[in-house]
């Protein structure tokens, strides 16, 4: 058990992760399927009628309303998740293709479940970690302890948007050389 001083504590519990291979396939599939739909055909659209920003904001916003109904959700949550909308959007449309934006959703999604702090799962045996949050201050690291409501996440997801917005060009990778 971890405790600060004034904000309440959180308990850590280590735990065998039971059937992994649910976590995989609930990292992939909703992964793969919601940035089909979001970044896929919904940002495809947009880019086909050459309004890329439009496309951004809008997938961002579809991406967002699908998650507003998940357990333990919060403003703050609904806002990154926002965040993470239009930081995948900018991605695609960088890279061209939608396989960063499955491969990041599909580690975010594996990592949170399997690391414990996904609150899909009220119970989740399947977690490497068991947290709870007896906080009086849950703002900085999320309801529930769930990253995704984070201040934390939010201050590094403007920042990698910022630099999409701002920078020129991006590092791009071509014949395996990093050209900058």
């Amino acid at each position: 058990v971890y405790k600060r001083q004034g904000t309440g504590s959180v308990k850590i519990q280590f735990q065998k992760p039971e059937k992994i291979y649910l976590i995989i396939l609930f990292a992939l599939f909703s992964a793969i399927s919601e940035e089909l739909v979001f970044r896929g055909y919904l940002l495809g659209v947009f880019i086909r009628n050459n309004q890329k920003n439009i496309g951004i904001l809008v997938s961002s916003i579809f991406f967002t309303l699908v998650h507003i109904f998940n357990p333990q959700i919060n403003a703050l949550a609904i806002f990154i998740i926002f965040l993470v909308g239009l930081f995948l959007g900018l991605v695609t449309i960088r890279l061209k293709t939608i396989y960063f934006a499955i491969g990041f959703h599909a580690a975010f999604n594996f990592l949170g479940t399997f690391l414990g702090f996904n609150q899909l799962f009220q119970d989740n045996k399947h977690a490497l970690l068991k947290i709870e949050s007896v906080s009086t201050s849950k703002f900085y690291l999320g309801e529930m302890n769930d990253i995704t409501g984070s201040v934390i996440f939010s201050i590094l997801l403007i920042f990698f948007i910022f630099l999409f917005l701002v920078r020129e060009k991006l590092p791009t990778m071509k014949a395996g050389r990093l050209n900058i």
